[in-house]
């Protein structure tokens, strides 16, 4: 009796990877973008976690500022992408801004980070 051998051909084994290099390089473009965000969360909840000891909005915005800088976020939002109100039980912090991945030539990916943390 013959037996069939299996397993790959050379051809399958070059295209398998081409598709697991394509999915590496994805992954590292998309996860700079996915790690600022996380660190962005921390430091706001950081911020406003003391939230009592600031008497303004403006002190949030410093402290905010100075947490960032100190962590080196590389995010420098506006008044319009990081918005900081006042309510009767402390600061809500509520951002909406896009974060770009450059991935070839003229071609990105876009993400947008809404939410707020009370």
């Amino acid at each position: 009796m013959k037996t069939r051998q299996g397993g790959f051909t050379l051809t399958s084994f070059v295209f398998t990877c081409v598709l697991v290099g394509i999915a590496a390089w994805l992954i590292t473009a998309v996860s700079s973008s996915l790690l600022q965000h996380q660190d962005f969360k921390r430091i706001v909840k950081q911020v406003a976690a003391n939230s009592a000891s600031y008497r303004t909005v403006e002190d949030a915005r410093a402290a905010y500022n100075k947490s960032a800088g100190l962590n080196k976020l590389g995010l420098n939002l506006s008044n319009e992408e990081l918005r900081i109100n006042k309510r009767s039980s402390g600061y809500v912090f509520e951002y909406s801004y896009e974060s770009r991945a450059h991935l070839i030539a003229n071609v990105s990916l876009v993400f947008e980070f809404k939410g707020a943390i009370p």
